[in-house]
Formats: structure tokens, sequence, C-alpha cells
């Protein structure tokens, strides 16, 4: 039997997904966030070295965020959180509520780098935050 396994070069036509816990990858940020204020701004810098190593050595323009979930515990409206790239910015709708959890969903593209999620509502409590990605390599 012959093992035909494939260089990832060859599947970055596919969709790969990744989960990013905002509160412990991005500690000293977080604790920033957290902090009452009237908009609140996480920043994600160097996102994409966050991702699995098989994007280590792609190139950073070719790693895009087809679609962007937050998955919070914070009660607020879709209206009330933004997420950008240098000037690329996306807004976000509601998605279903799980558990507790709210979810809101933002369509790309986005190029997966240096991310600001902006939260207006800077009075409700926020104890976890999960980014959920779908990207594709180009």
């Amino acid at each position: 039997m012959e093992w035909n396994a494939r260089p990832v070069t060859e599947l970055a036509s596919g969709l790969f997904s990744v989960v990013v816990d905002a509160r412990t990858e991005f500690a000293s940020q977080w604790a920033v966030f957290i902090r009452p204020a009237a908009q609140r701004v996480l920043v994600l810098n160097k996102l994409n070295e966050r991702l699995p190593v098989y994007t280590k050595g792609h190139p950073v323009s070719g790693l895009v965020a087809q679609n962007v979930w937050v998955v919070t515990d914070a009660q607020v409206a879709a209206g009330a959180l933004s997420l950008a790239q240098q000037n690329n910015v996306l807004s976000f709708t509601d998605g279903p509520a799980v558990g507790g959890l709210k979810m809101f969903m933002a369509p790309g593209p986005l190029v997966i780098s240096d991310w600001t999620l902006t939260l207006a509502d800077g009075s409700a409590p926020v104890n976890r935050l999960w980014l959920l990605i779908r990207y594709v390599m180009k």
C-alpha cells in the first residue's frame, strides 16, 4: 500500500478553521480590554502567528478569513462589535445563543494579521471571548 501525503501547498485551496481564546492567547491585551470604558478595544497583533504550523512560511497576505465568529458571555448587541484590520472593518450580525453564550458572525474577507476587536458597549461585563475563524490560504 502506498502512502500518498500531499504537501500543504496542494491543500491551500481548501477552507481551514481555528479557534482563538482571546483571554488566554492575548492575556496582556485581555487585561486592558476587560477594564470598564466607554469603548473597549482588544488588540490582536500578529494573529497570523496563532494559526497552525502548516501556515508558517505562507505569505500573510494569503491568509484570508472568510468568516469570523465571536462567541462571548457578554450580553451585548451585534451592532456593538466590530473587527478591523487596517482600513477594513467587518460588522457583526446576531447568531444563535448557546448555553448562555452569545454568538456573532461577520463575513470576510479579512487578511489575518493585526486585528482590532472593538466593543462599543463598555459597560457590559466580559469574562470569556473566543474567535472562530474560517480561512483560506491563497
